[in-house]
């Protein structure tokens, strides 16, 4: 029986579409550096549906927490359910981490279902955590622990520092059944792996404002490269993809990974999660050559909008001529670019919006293999300056408990604009969805390939001419499938 008990609870209903979940990688870290000295236990309520009598198997042996984590939106059901679960049959301490409560704290420990929150990087504070635990120690001398004392006072103790990410174990794959977790990505069976975090941008709109203090750190080239060589070795996969946030920030470790593959004859597919313009800006011909040999085959970048205003708006310290002139080198490589792209923001005029619609449409006759991101109506979330700007210029109220998180993107649509508006923006995302092929890639349903190619040259046609009167096809999709 273990001594630390993980609990990975469901992201989202886009889980389902996938053909597996990926990699629970924040555990998996956390538990690096837990298992010279603990027996640890990985739950996942993704891929074991009987989760709850596993769960309380090892509540039957009182270990020394269980802990499971949330980002803000969905998955903070799934994250109380956990916690409530153990609450409601055990006297065993519950953590939380993740990006929500890491922001929240306080307002996370009002819930009468968390006992302690694990802020920001998990590893160092999660081990210190159970050290304290064991011995019965103070927990008012860890640091980047938030807790409630015995009287039921909250506690939020000092920041940890940042880590070194090149001082982290190998991740202990041996908790998990690790070819459960092996979605098909870019065609092939991929494995999730992460070399980096942070990112040194000042989006106004983002959490990494206070999540990551803007500030990026990642592994050097060798560590990485042996990150990505025994993750493929024991899954199998042939192909990564990087959830960086920023994987370019540092080109010349950037390069030795690239090389590094390349050298290893790796022969693989890969994908990045977070690429930021400027870097592509940096690269020159003969690396950018040297990124599409090693395997690279899809980059996310974030552009946001086609509105010169709203981009200083939002410090993305980009123009549109420079969001074109990447989107040029990009289609003279094998590489597929994917584009971020909001709408809503604060003070945005239509005409405004229709040059974020013109950029989208421009980016994609130019280049052949780009992508559109969903266009997601801009939400001020918690963390960010925009946030704070919502409150102060907008008369925005935020939600003043955790359960009222769940729905926020629905539920600060209706603070912040009109049922005509939300409606407006809704339709806007879901006909973003099918202007490309990216519904295609993700999906496994032959049938919903299908349909997504039938469609989209009517919601290419309504999404270039704002035209959405008379949307019978989301009416249809909203009665019979409302989550997606």
């Amino acid at each position: 029986m273990a001594d630390i008990v993980l609990v990975q609870p469901t992201v989202g209903e886009w889980d389902d579409l996938k053909s597996a979940p990926s990699l629970p990688l924040a555990f998996l870290s956390v538990a690096s550096t837990l298992v010279d000295d603990y027996e640890v236990k990985i739950i996942d309520q993704r891929v074991e549906k009987d989760w709850q009598s596993k769960l309380q198997k090892e509540l039957d042996n009182n270990p020394l927490f269980v802990g499971t984590n949330a980002v803000t939106g969905p998955q903070i059901t799934h994250s109380l359910e956990v916690s409530k679960f153990v609450k409601d049959n055990s006297k065993v301490p519950v953590v939380w981490g993740g990006k929500h409560p890491s922001i929240l704290p306080r307002q996370t420990l009002e819930n009468e279902n968390v006992d302690m929150i694990v802020v920001s990087e998990g590893e160092v504070t999660t081990k210190e955590l159970a050290n304290t635990l064991k011995s019965d120690g103070k927990l008012d001398d860890v640091k980047g622990l938030a807790f409630k004392n015995k009287e039921g006072k909250i506690k939020i103790n000092a920041p940890r520092p940042f880590m070194d990410m090149n001082e982290l174990p190998k991740l202990p794959y041996d908790l998990i059944d690790i070819k459960k977790y092996v979605p098909k990505y870019l065609g092939v069976p991929s494995i999730y792996i992460e070399t980096s975090r942070g990112c040194p941008q000042q989006c106004t709109f983002c959490y990494n404002n206070e999540y990551n203090k803007c500030r990026w750190r990642g592994m050097n080239a060798e560590k990485s490269m042996e990150r990505i060589k025994r993750g493929l070795e024991l899954s199998k996969a042939k192909g990564v993809f990087f959830v960086d946030d920023a994987f370019f920030v540092n080109q010349k470790r950037a390069k030795g990974i690239c090389q590094g593959i390349i050298d290893e004859g790796l022969d693989i597919k890969y994908g990045v999660q977070g690429v930021c313009l400027k870097s592509i800006l940096r690269m020159d011909d003969e690396y950018l050559k040297m990124v599409d040999k090693s395997g690279c085959r899809k980059v996310m970048l974030g552009v946001e909008s086609g509105s010169e205003r709203i981009l200083k708006l939002v410090k993305k310290e980009i123009t549109v001529p420079e969001v074109l002139e990447v989107n040029r080198k990009m289609a003279k490589t094998n590489i597929k670019p994917s584009y971020y792209m909001m709408a809503g923001f604060p003070g945005e005029t239509r005409h405004e919006l229709k040059q974020t619609i013109d950029l989208t449409f421009k980016l994609l006759k130019d280049n052949p293999k780009a992508l559109i991101s969903p266009i997601h109506c801009f939400t001020p979330y918690p963390g960010s300056p925009m946030f704070q700007m919502a409150i102060d210029k907008q008369n925005f109220v935020p939600p003043t408990k955790l359960e009222q998180w769940i729905d926020y993107s629905t539920t600060s649509m209706n603070a912040l604009r009109s049922d005509k508006d939300k409606k407006f923006f809704e339709t806007l995302t879901f006909l973003s969805l099918f202007i490309d092929r990216k519904a295609e890639e993700v999906v496994e349903s032959p049938f919903l390939k299908t349909v997504s190619k039938f469609y989209r040259p009517f919601a290419r046609a309504r999404l270039k001419n704002l035209n959405f009167k008379a949307m019978l096809t989301k009416t249809v999709k909203d009665k019979f499938y409302p989550e997606y």
